[in-house]
């Protein structure tokens, strides 16, 4: 083990003459504005005097980070001192620890720990006595429109000057010390501080904030028993579409989930906190905390009096608008499916507005699905998410002020993906007129309820169509031939201003009645199929108002069952199946009763 012998006294003037020509060298060092690590040496500089030097940058970075601190709570030479801690000597800056003398520092330095820490402790002192430095931040970022105030710190004499480069990105409120700056528009410029001979180059950015938090946002649902995956689901879409904030940013919400109902019935309220942040390039993120109400009011769905079909052009690969119908009174169901075929992505967006001056109570139920490149499976989703909805009375209340619009649906699309949805809307209030529209944007531009794109020429006819649930009974006796239903097949709908069918009957509520009659003394085996004609399908079917189904994709004149009963002797069995043609697949197709 080495072990350090007494320095003579020789040795020690030696070391003072050394230590005193190398802090008379340092003077001839340029002047720095602030606390540096400048050079790969990790040489540490405080105004124009050389402190420290270490063999890390990374450890340089720790230490000018800590004389900082110590700087901000204004130092003085008297204030700097050493302590042991076992064989380390610490060097302290108030109470603040900058550095610690180690053995290894040490004989890196050809010294002991204690002289090592000496040395620093002299050098910080000298700099601090009679160095001059300014303490200021490297950057400054100010909200616009807003106000902030710019801190100088450190060691020098006379007074500070200020300059900025471009006055209309920020202003100066006050000319004297300490500087209160105003951001006027966005953007980039800078300040340059002087005093005495320094001079430091500060960049200043203005910025708005990426959105606003309010303290709380409430949600009207209706539903006999509203499920936990629903809750969480429009939650999160109130919160998206209701935070005001500036385009292309984005909002990230947590819910406690933990909290939230397992399920809501009719009449209850849930209140439960959120944390929210809003952040995009360019914009100053936001963050904060809101309380999310849900009431779930009481509401009877009832049957639509007219069907809206936007899918002409099915395809498209332009901004325009595709379709557009004002309504005055009564329920009606929207339908919509389209496929981006362009290039590029586009913004698909369905609007309800309100065209009334006065107050628009409408209840919206069902959903959309997608962007998909799937067809057939967007479709099947969306008529899922509206069966699930109108089975259980599920749905929102929105509010509508005069003239303004609400988006029931907003996805960007991109090329060759499909997005298709089911809705029913429902005017709470009396002499109602309300607009929907179906808007295509470009992804890149911003989206604006009152600046809409020209309308896209329909290749057929955008359908309106009365009386939009179809009926229909069916009766099979065992032994005897199938009993064929068919569904989208006599094109049971027609637009009574075109004159057009509704090819398909997509968006129709079928209500199928059927009766399955056992004349035999035997116990008798029969199915319900889905039998599709016209080219590969998938369905949605409720089976007596309480059941759902879905199929599997199936090939055009290929079965898939659905219902299989066991029926006693001279039993008969009344069975209610309730399907929609959905988006993406082909039609007609045929429910068979048989054996």
């Amino acid at each position: 083990m080495r072990m350090y012998r007494p320095w003579s006294q020789i040795q020690k003037s030696v070391f003072k003459i050394f230590l005193v020509l190398f802090l008379f060298l340092s003077f001839e060092k340029p002047a720095w504005s602030a606390v540096t690590v400048f050079s790969r040496s990790g040489d540490i500089w405080l105004g124009n005097k050389l402190v420290l030097r270490v063999h890390s940058r990374n450890s340089g970075h720790l230490v000018v980070n800590r004389l900082k601190q110590a700087l901000l709570y204004g130092i003085n030479a008297r204030q700097v001192w050493i302590d042991r801690f076992g064989k380390n000597y610490i060097l302290y800056a108030k109470t603040i620890p900058v550095i610690t003398a180690t053995p290894q520092l040490a004989h890196l330095n050809h010294t002991s720990p204690f002289w090592l820490a000496r040395i620093w402790a002299s050098r910080l002192k000298l700099a601090l006595i009679h160095g001059t430095y300014l303490i200021t931040p490297s950057s400054l970022v100010i909200p616009y429109q807003q106000t902030k105030q710019f801190q100088v710190m450190g060691h020098y004499s006379g007074n500070l000057s200020i300059k900025i480069e471009d006055s209309k990105i920020v202003s100066l409120q006050n000319k004297q010390f300490p500087f209160i700056l105003k951001g006027l528009k966005p953007g980039k410029t800078q300040v340059r501080i002087t005093a005495d001979h320094l001079s430091v180059l500060i960049n200043l950015y203005v910025k708005e904030w990426s959105g606003f938090i309010p303290g709380k946002i409430s949600l009207l649902l209706t539903g006999k028993k509203i499920p936990h995956e629903y809750l969480e689901r429009r939650a999160l879409q109130q919160i998206a579409s209701f935070i005001p904030r500036k385009p292309d940013t984005r909002i990230s919400a947590i819910l406690p989930r933990a909290l939230i109902s397992e399920s809501l019935r009719s009449g209850e309220t849930s209140v439960f906190p959120v944390k929210v942040s809003i952040h995009g390039s360019g914009y100053l993120p936001v963050k904060g905390m809101l309380d999310f109400e849900i009431k779930d009011l009481p509401f009877h769905l009832y049957e639509a009096d007219s069907l809206m079909v936007s899918n002409n052009p099915e395809g498209f690969n332009r901004s325009g608008i595709l379709f557009k119908k004002s309504f005055e009174t009564g329920t009606a169901r929207f339908f919509f499916h389209h496929k981006n075929k362009g290039e590029n992505s586009y913004r698909f967006i369905v609007l309800v507005k309100n065209q009334k001056n006065k107050l628009l109570r409408i209840q919206i139920s069902g959903g959309g699905a997608g962007p998909a490149l799937s067809e057939i499976d967007v479709g099947e989703k969306a008529a899922y998410r509206f069966f699930s909805c109108y089975r259980d009375d599920l749905g929102e209340i929105m509010q509508l002020e005069p003239g303004e619009s609400a988006i029931l649906f907003a996805k960007a699309v991109p090329p060759q993906q499909t997005v298709s949805g089911i809705y029913q809307i429902t005017p709470l209030n009396h002499n109602a007129d309300y607009q929907v529209e179906t808007v295509v944007q470009k992804k890149d531009g911003t989206f604006h309820n009152t600046i809409l794109p020209p309308e896209i020429k329909a290749e057929k006819s955008n359908g309106t169509f009365p009386n939009p649930t179809i009926y229909m009974k069916a009766k099979y006796i065992i032994g005897k031939h199938y009993a064929f239903i068919p569904i989208g097949k006599k094109l049971s709908l027609s637009d009574p201003n075109s004159g057009k069918p509704d090819f398909g009957d997509y968006g129709a509520l079928y209500k199928i009645h059927v009766s399955i009659i056992n004349p035999s003394s035997n116990r008798e085996r029969s199915e319900i199929m889905f039998f599709p004609q016209g080219g590969p399908a998938r369905g949605v079917f409720v089976i007596d108002h309480e059941i759902m189904m879905e199929t599997p994709v199936v090939q055009p004149f290929n079965d898939y069952p659905l219902v299989t009963l066991n029926l006693k002797p001279l039993q008969t069995e009344k069975i209610e199946v309730e399907t929609i043609p959905e988006g993406g697949s082909s039609y007609p197709v045929d429910l068979v009763v048989k054996p």
